[in-house]
């Protein structure tokens, strides 16, 4: 679908947190300072209702139904405004920013986010772990209104690899879609899909829409972000699993295992797992590389 290039009046926030990132790069720190204290305070934000056009361009890239959302966001439409205040609240890490790795998210929806109402974003570094190769980075990020706070909340997982960490040691194969999940859900992205997602949803970061920025840190072509992945993966498992309510999804929890290089075919899988709990996957095919995997819960009407 195309996507209109006046949206970038409306991703100012992001921007700005990019632009600032860019700048740190001149002078990156060296990783030697001292971490900072956790839970950090708390970065707050009041959210004017997001215009109708670019919630409802958001649905239909994503493959939702905008009569199901009537009133309400989509849970994955966080990073949207979510994107620019985790990005405030890693600027006291002694890491570069380039450096932190996406490594997944838990979303949890208690209630759908009104579209019509003004919101209130709170964020924060929740924790800073040391492990032997990394440092492994949690932010926290709720949003609600005034009467209530915690409608959605996220938690971010990204991770700073140590310089000379993870040799040695066991090795793993690479993360796979499980051999008996169903497909649920099917994508075609063309090359420009990381340039539509920017636009609407404010991560313009250079590497997931300018090839030879994205050549340069190592990738064949750009990599979608990990984001649009995960939204894509949540409309598959409403459409197919939820009949299409999307307000019967309870939460997901995942991990981003493998970078989806466009132009490429995502496939949506669903698996029922040993401990009875649902998990999804987007990837190739059933026992192929998997680029996301994860579990998902759900709420009766």
């Amino acid at each position: 679908m195309h996507v209109h290039k006046r949206y970038v009046l409306q991703q100012g926030d992001t921007l700005l947190t990019i632009a600032r990132a860019g700048l740190s790069m001149l002078n990156p720190p060296d990783g030697k300072g001292p971490l900072p204290a956790v839970p950090s305070e708390k970065i707050e934000k009041k959210l004017a209702p997001r215009s109708k056009q670019l919630i409802a361009d958001n649905i239909r890239w994503f493959g939702g139904d905008a009569r199901a959302y009537r009133g309400t966001l989509p849970p994955w439409f966080f990073p949207q405004w979510g994107l620019a205040m985790m990005g405030g609240a890693l600027e006291d890490i002694p890491f570069p920013i380039a450096s932190v790795l996406n490594q997944g998210t838990a979303v949890t929806v208690n209630r759908p986010l009104p579209a019509d109402k003004p919101l209130i974003a709170k964020a924060w570094l929740h924790d800073i772990e040391e492990q032997e190769t990394k440092w492994r980075i949690h932010q926290r990020m709720t949003t609600g209104t005034a009467d209530d706070e915690e409608m959605l909340i996220a938690d971010i997982f990204a991770v700073v690899k140590k310089k000379g960490g993870g040799k040695g040691g066991k090795r793993r194969g690479p993360p796979v879609v499980p051999a008996h999940a169903q497909e649920i859900g099917f994508k075609k992205l063309g090359p420009k899909a990381g340039f539509e997602y920017a636009l609407l949803g404010g991560d313009f970061n250079p590497i997931h829409w300018i090839g030879p920025y994205a050549k340069a840190a190592g990738f064949r072509s750009t990599p979608l972000h990990g984001f649009a992945t995960l939204g894509l993966a949540m409309e598959a498992v409403i459409k197919s699993r939820l009949a299409g309510n999307p307000h019967r999804l309870a939460g997901v929890d995942v991990r981003f295992t493998k970078p989806v290089l466009l132009p490429a075919k995502l496939r949506f899988f669903v698996d029922r797992r040993e401990d009875g709990s649902t998990g999804f996957a987007a990837g190739t095919a059933p026992g192929g590389p998997a680029y996301m995997l994860g579990t998902y819960t759900t709420r009766e009407d």
